[in-house]
Order: C-alpha cells, then structure tokens, then sequence
C-alpha cells in the first residue's frame, strides 16, 4: 500500500506523511532501492540531505552496489563534502555520477584530475547542465587559457551561466 500511497503524497507536497510511507518501503529488500530514490528525491526537495546521510551510509555497509555508492557520492556532495564524494564515486562508470566527480574535484582544486574527468565526458556533455562552464573554469586553473575559452563559448552558446562564462572570457 505504501508503494502507491508514497507517490500521491509527494504529488500533494506532504513530504512527511511522503517520508513515512517511503521509510516504511525501505523495511522491505524488494523495495529498498526504490525507496532510497525516492527519499533522495524527497531530501533534495527540500535540501535536507543530511537526514538521510545516516541511512544511505548504513545501508552501503551492508551493501556495496553501485546504484547506492552513487546516491551516497551524490549525498556528499550536496553536502559539501566533496572530498567524500570524489573518493565514493572514482571507480563508478556512471555517468552522472562521474560529473559529480568532476565537479567535487574542481572544488578540491584538483584540477588536473577534472581536466582528465571532464575529458572522459565530454562527448555525454550535453546530458549535464553548465559542463561547458565548469569545464572552462579547470582549464582556467591549468593556464590552459585557449581551451577554457573554447568551453566557456560553448557554455554561452547553450546558456550555460552566460553571464558567468562571460565575465571569464573578459579574464581571459
């Protein structure tokens, strides 16, 4: 019952009775994942991903799979915690989960390990919002001035944060 009731609550914005319900499919082996999407989901909402942390951490003792590494790395890296999050998702193929990375490396100053993470995705580019941007900005750090300037066109092209990727061309 609580499969179907979940979705109704979280259509009608009540996130708590949306959270029980979500809770009470996790209990369930057979529901477990769905239902650590789904509070993901809820959690982002309403940016409160630090009260699902203590689950997601829990259950990847437990279980190693890549879909819960993926929510865990993304977890962290809502929560700022990038280094945790670029440790999770290095050895994930997935491909967002790999843009997470690239992004958490950027904000570890890891440039040369974004340049490398960037490259791996840059033919999935337009899956991933403001790549191009974030992409210009590793390259920027790199003093790889020609090629950031390439991304940040790209980035207003698609209307990536053109204002931003402007104010860095006008640096470059």
């Amino acid at each position: 019952i609580h499969k179907l009731l979940a979705p109704i609550y979280l259509e009608r914005n009540d996130h708590e009775l949306a959270r029980k319900s979500l809770l009470r499919l996790y209990t369930s082996k057979i529901t477990r994942m769905h239902a650590l999407h789904s509070l993901f989901e809820l959690h982002s909402r309403d940016n409160k991903h630090e009260n699902l942390l203590p689950l997601l951490e829990e259950e990847f003792a437990k279980n190693k799979c890549s879909d819960l590494k993926k929510l865990l790395g993304l977890t962290y890296y809502k929560l700022r915690r990038f280094a945790e999050a670029d440790i999770i998702l290095s050895d994930l193929e997935d491909r967002e989960g790999l843009f997470v990375r690239c992004l958490s490396l950027n904000q570890l100053n890891n440039f040369e390990l974004a340049q490398q993470c960037f490259k791996r995705l840059e033919k999935d580019s337009y899956n991933f919002e403001d790549f191009h941007y974030h992409y210009g900005i590793a390259l920027v750090e790199l003093n790889k001035f020609q090629a950031a300037s390439r991304q940040f066109r790209c980035s207003i092209e698609l209307n990536e944060q053109v204002w931003n990727s402007r104010c860095e061309l006008v640096r470059l």
